[in-house]
């Protein structure tokens, strides 16, 4: 539903900033522990465009972005082409509409978007 979505995104929001922010070693494993499962779920690279969208926390934008980078990515997981082309406009649009972004947040984003474009360029010579 909407409402547990909304609620999972601030959740994100507070363990990166726990993440980022918290001098307490705890504090910050156990939301390490927690972003990492996120980064397994079905509904990540969803959930890492709302994120970015919602642009309440440069911490969760950043995460975002790492996260979609790890999943294009995973060894044992190609994403479909279409899907990546989908992410490399989705990127590049958000860039776009967002001059304003921390300097980290876009390195990050540009840096999935040059992956992306990398391997997908091996790809598509290899057919």
């Amino acid at each position: 539903s909407k409402m547990a979505d909304e609620q999972e995104l601030e959740q994100l929001e507070n363990l990166c900033k726990q993440l980022y922010e918290t001098a307490d070693e705890n504090i910050r494993a156990e939301a390490e522990k927690t972003l990492i499962s996120f980064s397994d779920s079905p509904s990540c690279l969803n959930k890492c465009q709302l994120l970015l969208e919602r642009g309440n926390s440069a911490y969760a934008q950043l995460l975002a972005a790492t996260t979609l980078t790890k999943l294009v990515y995973r060894p044992n997981v190609t994403l479909p082409l279409e899907q990546r082309i989908d992410i490399c406009n989705y990127v590049l649009n958000y860039l776009a509409r967002r001059p304003k972004l921390s300097h980290y947040v876009s390195q990050a984003l540009v840096q999935l978007f040059a992956r992306i474009t990398k391997y997908s360029w091996f790809d598509v010579h290899k057919e």
